[in-house]
C-alpha cells in the first residue's frame, strides 16, 4: 500500500503529485451530505466540485485521481455518497 503524508488539513499520495485530498478529521455540520469525488481528470474533477459545492447540501470532502487513492479516503473520511469514474486507474 502506498505510503501516505498528512497535515491539518490535507491527505496526499507520497508516490504521485495531488492523487488524494481531503479535509482530514472533517465534520460538516448535521444535515449535509458529505460527498467523496474520484476521476483521473483533474480538470473534469474540479469542475465537478464547484458543481457540487454549489448545491446547499451537498460538501465535498476529497477528492481522488486513481482507484486506490479514492478506496484509502474512503476508509479515512467516511463519506455518505462518492462519485466515482469506474475506468480510471489502480480500480
Amino acid at each position: 500500500m502506498p505510503s501516505t503524508k498528512r497535515d491539518s488539513t490535507t491527505l496526499t499520495q507520497a508516490a504521485g503529485p495531488e492523487e488524494m485530498r481531503g479535509p482530514v478529521g472533517a465534520d460538516p455540520s448535521e444535515g449535509e451530505i458529505r460527498v467523496l469525488l474520484a476521476h483521473d481528470d483533474e480538470a473534469f474533477l474540479e469542475h465537478l466540485r464547484a458543481l457540487i459545492e454549489r448545491q446547499g447540501e451537498l460538501t465535498v470532502v476529497g477528492t481522488a485521481t486513481n482507484g486506490l487513492a479514492a478506496i484509502e479516503l474512503v476508509d479515512e473520511l467516511a463519506p455518505d455518497a462518492a462519485v466515482l469514474d469506474l475506468h480510471m486507474p489502480l480500480l
